[in-house]
């Protein structure tokens, strides 16, 4: 009987090691951008995505992606013991969509706002408030680079408009 519960119990421990090699080998750690495009498309219905830019904030990672309609998103990339695991993933209608999000970071609210545009040169964000008072943020544009930026409050409208180098205008409001 006891021969028998050894056996069980070294099984046991043979299969657990085994799950845990596979999982150590076989799976995406995220540790690289074909990694992490894995750990898109897993997490998709069967949307292929591509990671057009990323970028490291406070240990995340941020994605610009787009799928094959086009279509951009954020994908955010949290830190593991082993690389990175997705946190979330938003993603536009249409190609020329500016993107935004929120992501909360050591209790931290902070909008994160992508557009696909080449041409981008910078960025406002327009804040308003029940109360009426605005606030304006403007950041340059670095090869078409995700803006985060830590949200004033927690109740507000946000305007934001893109301008290309040519001075052309693109706009998305979204009430927050």
């Amino acid at each position: 009987m006891k021969r028998k519960l050894i056996i069980a119990f070294s099984t046991l421990i043979l299969l657990l090691c085994g799950f845990i090699l596979f999982q150590y080998l076989f799976l995406p750690d995220g540790n690289s951008i074909q990694s992490r495009e894995k750990l898109l498309e897993d997490k998709s219905d069967g949307t292929i995505w591509n990671i057009e830019i990323e970028q490291e904030f406070q240990k995340y990672i941020l994605c610009g992606i787009y799928d094959n309609k086009a279509r951009p998103g954020i994908a955010i990339f949290e830190p593991t013991l082993r690389g990175y695991k997705l946190n979330s993933k938003c993603w536009g209608s249409s190609s020329d969509e500016i993107i935004i999000t929120q992501f909360i970071i050591d209790s931290q609210l902070y909008d994160i706002v992508w557009f696909n545009e080449p041409n981008a040169e910078y960025i406002e964000l327009n804040y308003s408030y029940g109360n009426g008072e605005q606030m304006t943020r403007q950041f340059q544009i670095v090869d078409r680079e995700i803006i985060c930026n830590l949200a004033p409050s927690n109740e507000y409208n946000l305007e934001v408009v893109y301008y290309d180098d040519n001075g052309k205008s693109y706009t998305n409001a979204t009430p927050n």
